[in-house]
């Protein structure tokens, strides 16, 4: 194992500073059971399984101080959108809550809204952003609450198309270094990364490209995964444009 896979996920490097980006693994325990009800907590476990890879090492206390960092920016950019450019720089989803979101009436809601965007395995940017802009075009007049994107089956199923098409037109690649073919030690999260990163190049309609830039520019696939799931034609394909 490196010495990059070892290290503490860099949050503040990866997203920049957001509250609760240093909390330590016990404080986030004690916040997580004082305010947040068993029935959600026990989903967490198996959510890990499922959500985007750079959230995977983060307690779900942090996730979802993450979470709520987004959610304010996607919320500022809706009353920028709808209303006036100049109220959405500092108004805040909750009010008085700048940037504890333990503190807001909505907690609950908002960490269900982040298991939902955990479940469909999305970026928390991508899927706020999203969702934020589906309202918009869906004429809603009225910034929607955490329950409301919760419950919106229809906007959850375009917001899935729409990350497939975010998949075929670019690859789309986490931050954390522990991802990199040069840090694999067969880690089932890393297997599942490989994985993620196959199924996007498959669905290119030249796929050496992809290919070549999986394994060379930016080192997120090892030649034997591209060995075993592309033939050889293919791989060569790939190789030769590093030539």
């Amino acid at each position: 194992m490196t010495q990059a896979v070892a290290q503490e996920p860099k949050l503040a490097e990866w997203f920049g500073e957001f509250y609760g980006h240093d909390l330590h693994f016990l404080h986030c325990e004690v916040l997580a059971i004082q305010n947040i009800p068993a029935k959600l907590l026990k989903k967490e476990p198996e959510l890990h399984a499922t959500r985007w890879f750079d959230y995977r090492r983060m307690h779900p206390t942090k996730a979802t101080y993450l979470f709520y960092a987004m959610y304010v920016r996607a919320y500022r950019d809706f009353i920028t959108k709808t209303r006036d450019r100049g109220m959405g720089s500092g108004i805040l989803p909750f009010k008085g809550v700048k940037g504890d979101f333990m503190n807001a009436k909505e907690k609950q809601a908002l960490w269900r809204l982040r298991q939902v965007a955990d479940s469909l395995g999305l970026r928390y940017d991508f899927f706020l952003r999203f969702a934020m802009n589906w309202k918009i075009e869906h004429n809603w007049h009225h910034v929607p609450r955490p329950a409301h994107l919760a419950a919106n089956e229809e906007m959850l199923a375009d917001c899935m198309l729409a990350w497939e098409q975010e998949c075929r037109n670019s690859l789309q690649l986490c931050k954390d270094e522990r991802y990199l073919a040069q840090n694999f030690f067969g880690h089932a999260d890393q297997l599942a990364y490989e994985a993620f990163i196959v199924g996007q190049i498959k669905t290119r309609a030249h796929p050496k490209y992809s290919l070549h830039a999986a394994l060379y520019t930016h080192g997120v696939l090892r030649i034997e995964a591209a060995l075993t799931h592309f033939s050889r034609d293919q791989v060569e394909a790939a190789l030769s444009l590093a030539e």
